[in-house]
């Protein structure tokens, strides 16, 4: 279950960074947008989030 989370994170955290080196290249860098690093963030967290879940889900659903 630790792995699946670890995993989810590390996979949000990669799309995170992405999504903020992408939005920043449309303005003056890594730094240029609030609202998108947010956005970002958010979804680092969703994704960590739903491992977290499925990870439960999984150990007492059996």
């Amino acid at each position: 279950m630790l792995g699946q989370v670890l995993l989810g994170l590390g996979l949000g955290l990669a799309l995170a960074a992405a999504g903020w080196l992408l939005g920043g290249a449309e303005g003056s860098g890594p730094a240029a947008s609030a609202p998108a690093r947010a956005l970002a963030l958010a979804g680092a967290a969703l994704l960590g989030g739903l491992a977290l879940v499925e990870g439960v889900v999984r150990r007492w659903g059996r």
